[in-house]
């Protein structure tokens, strides 16, 4: 099940209550707000919108919980919360819940990420260093797949007895990798840096290429938390939805507060062909000269290499 939990915006429907004379429609829509509760509506069987008259609440999220739980009781599948760019702001309210994120669509599709950032530059030319002190069968698997792809891969780590194991098992299958923690050395050359779990905090220590693009998909890092950086991080992308999926969620009034990542997430599928239209940072859409200078750079820096 899918339960998508919104604000709510004129835009809402709210079944039988819509069509009540415009001021019992206020009065309920008070009612509603002054006891911490919220609308449910059911998009179909396994799809409910929770709709919140005030988000800003902290009873209302309480009563998200105890509701979701019931939800989990009644239907023994797994639910999936979507939240909106508003709601989460208050994600740590609800944070014991499994939240999609979006993450897992970025995963995913890193290697279509890395070929918008280099535009015209073979992705089979690129060096990529990437950020995971976890040893996970996730970050693994993460690697390998990159490293297929890539002229070569850098694992930068506070785990490095582990992933030189790693180093060793790949150098055997003919994929090479360098494991590094050189605070000082590792990322200074590094122009295209993939963050897998590092925190702000780790990040802090190392010294960075200024000009470095950094794709975020731990989505800890802002440009403030690295001084001397001038270069560009992504969040997130816009991604091309088939046309029966999109009408989907624009008629359940999904499309404007949700980010198109967590409602791709949403749709279940296996065989995902993602096109990637844009990229986003912490102060949204990167825009194309912001790309091109960054292109420029990488392969100014590769040729004198």
């Amino acid at each position: 099940m899918i339960i998508y939990i919104k604000e709510m915006d004129k835009n809402d429907k709210l079944g039988t209550i819509n069509r009540l004379p415009k001021f019992i429609q206020k009065v309920i829509i008070k009612i509603v707000d002054i006891t911490n509760n919220f609308f449910i509506v059911n998009i179909d069987e396994s799809t409910k919108k929770y709709i919140l008259p005030n988000s800003n609440r902290e009873k209302v999220y309480q009563k998200i919980i105890k509701r979701i739980d019931k939800e989990q009781e009644a239907d023994k599948r797994k639910i999936k919360i979507v939240l909106s760019r508003k709601i989460h702001e208050h994600k740590e309210k609800i944070r014991q819940l499994k939240i999609i994120d979006g993450n897992k669509i970025l995963l995913e599709n890193s290697d279509k990420i890395i070929e918008k950032v280099l535009g015209t530059i073979p992705i089979e030319t690129a060096e990529i260093y990437i950020l995971a002190n976890n040893y996970s069968q996730e970050n693994v698997r993460f690697i390998k797949s990159i490293a297929m792809k890539v002229k070569s891969i850098s694992v930068i780590t506070k785990q490095i007895n582990k992933y030189k194991i790693l180093e060793e098992i790949l150098l055997e299958n003919g994929i090479i990798i360098s494991v590094l923690n050189n605070k000082k050395k590792s990322l200074k050359k590094a122009k295209i840096i993939i963050n897998l779990d590092f925190a702000k905090e780790d990040i802090r220590k190392y010294n960075l290429y200024r000009n470095a693009c950094i794709i975020d998909l731990n989505n800890k890092i802002i440009i403030n938390d690295l001084q001397g950086f001038d270069g560009i991080i992504i969040k997130d992308a816009d991604i091309k939805i088939l046309d029966e999926d999109l009408e989907f969620f624009k008629f359940n009034n999904l499309v404007d507060d949700f980010r198109k990542t967590e409602l791709y997430q949403t749709i279940e599928t296996k065989n995902r062909n993602i096109e990637i239209l844009s990229l986003y940072g912490n102060n949204g859409k990167i825009n194309e000269k912001e790309l091109s200078n960054m292109q420029k750079d990488i392969d100014k820096i590769e040729k004198l290499d």
